[in-house]
This record gives C-alpha cells, structure tokens and sequence, in this order.
C-alpha cells in the first residue's frame, strides 16, 4: 500500500468509527442529504430528530416551516403548480383553494385538516396523487405536521 493509500484507509477507519458511536445510527439525527439537521435560518438549534419548533399561526407556519421546507418547488413564478408558498401569497394560494391533483379536495379546508390536500401531500397516505411532499426530502416530523393539523382545526385564520 503506497502512503497515499494508506493515509486514505485511516481516513476512512477514523470517519467510520467516529459515525458508529454518534447516535442511534437510524438517521432521525440527519437532514434529507444525510447532514446533522439545522433549522435553515438558525444552525444549531434544530432538536436531534431533526424538528423545528413554530406555533399554530399562519405566519409561524408559512416562515418556520413552509417557506424553508417548500422553497425549493414552490416560490416565484416557476412555482411547482403555480403554487407560491411565501408569506405574501401562501393564505390565498392555499386557503379554499381546491387542489389541481384532487379537485373534489380544498388544499386547506378550514375547520376540516382531514380534508386538506396540504395534510393528505404532507402525510403521504393513500388519498394522494403523486410524491409525498416535500418531494425530494425527508418527510417532516408528524410533530410538525400536527401543528399545521391544529391551524387547519382552528378554522385556518390569517393569524
């Protein structure tokens, strides 16, 4: 084994042992690259299961959690199915809105989260069309999922 070979196989000997004795090991500490999750707007203060924390309000919802996990697909104009999920346009997008992949289903039904194509899309059961969201990432934790749930319950008011 030539030295650059060698300095590489301790390498990857260190980095293995370093990642069998830093958790669980079932991936609940990372991110959807594989990275520890850190909350996109404050590194550092995500929990170990990889949720961030925002009250059931319309604005905690749109910046804690739609915004910074939605982005991706859905702001400005290129908007993945002219769906904007920004502070300024999300209500209005969302709110009584039907569901171009469901229309016999409201993306936010007020009062009704069952009935939310936004819920059924977050969850990924049986009722959706197409990927669970956020596509091409992890599933969100249900914890988060529930806060929207509980703002949806409350009859999703502009808050």
């Amino acid at each position: 084994m030539d030295g650059h070979s060698l300095l590489r196989f301790w390498a990857l000997t260190a980095a293995g042992v370093a990642a069998s004795s830093c958790g669980p090991g079932d991936g609940s500490e990372l991110d959807e690259r594989g990275r520890p999750f850190e909350h996109p707007y404050a590194p550092g203060i995500g929990s170990k299961l990889g949720s961030t924390q925002f009250e059931a309000t319309y604005e905690d919802i749109t910046i804690e959690f739609l915004e910074p996990f939605c982005r991706d697909c859905h702001v400005g104009a290129t908007a993945s199915k002219g769906l904007s999920l920004t502070l300024d346009t999300a209500y209005d997008e969302m709110v009584n809105v039907p569901a171009l992949q469901r229309s016999d289903l409201l993306l936010v039904e007020p009062g009704n989260p069952d009935r939310s194509y936004l819920i059924i899309k977050l969850e990924g059961t049986s009722d959706m069309v197409g990927r669970q969201m956020p596509r091409g990432r992890a599933a969100r934790p249900q914890s988060e999922i529930d806060v929207v749930r509980a703002w949806i319950e409350d009859g999703a008011p502009r808050n």
